[in-house]
């Protein structure tokens, strides 16, 4: 597996109380193979060392979908939807919208948020391969949320009207400077085609590429 996703799992193991890493079971992997012909080594060795992870998160948005929950969510999908072909969901933000791995070649590898209600394109980038996306989200996870999964103080927006806000996944200004292999896949145009209309017109210079 990618050293850099082992040592982002190692870091949340060390800073959750919970957090079990179990792989998935090797028929599951082989369903979801089969679900999409075209998935990327890098994702299955993942799941091959870890199902997706809770850590007793008290919101779902900071949950990995295990690979059970992956093949469920295309069984309950119907007509010309992206999550049958181009987009494996990995994360859900808790309103059945997903972060996604990208298998389109234009940006395969990639990870993209995309809201199922708005359109059938993903909304935005938020990390440049699966390595940057759980870099991303360690620092997003350990700055936000307590050992036991409950909310920091300073970022919880139920308890607390001053509430800080994270930049990751929101700031896509932030995310590139902090994502090299994003950077450059922004720089492509094609590559930005693949989003909802405000993304496509960017000027190169917007994101100081």
């Amino acid at each position: 597996m990618n050293n850099s996703i082992s040592n982002s799992l190692k870091s949340l193991s060390a800073h959750f109380n919970k957090f079990e890493l179990k792989p998935a079971k090797p028929n599951l992997i082989l369903k979801l193979r089969e679900l999409y012909p075209n998935i990327t080594d890098e994702l299955v060795e993942f799941y091959e060392f870890c199902d997706g992870f809770d850590s007793g998160f008290e919101e779902e948005n900071a949950k990995i979908l295990s690979v059970e929950e992956i093949i469920n969510l295309t069984k309950e999908r119907s007509g010309n939807n992206p999550l049958f072909t181009e987009l494996i969901p990995i994360r859900n933000d808790g309103f059945w919208n997903f972060d996604c791995l990208m298998l389109n070649p234009k940006g395969k590898n990639t990870i993209v948020f995309w809201n199922g209600e708005t359109s059938e394109k993903p909304d935005n980038p938020i990390a440049g391969n699966l390595a940057t996306f759980f870099d991303h989200f360690v620092k997003w996870a350990t700055t936000c949320y307590n050992k036991d999964g409950t909310s920091k103080y300073e970022y919880d927006i139920l308890e607390n009207r001053n509430a800080k806000s994270f930049p990751w996944p929101l700031d896509l200004k932030w995310i590139v400077r902090n994502d090299k292999p994003l950077k450059k896949w922004l720089s492509d145009k094609e590559y930005r085609l693949l989003f909802d209309k405000e993304l496509a017109p960017l000027k190169k210079n917007f994101f100081g590429l």
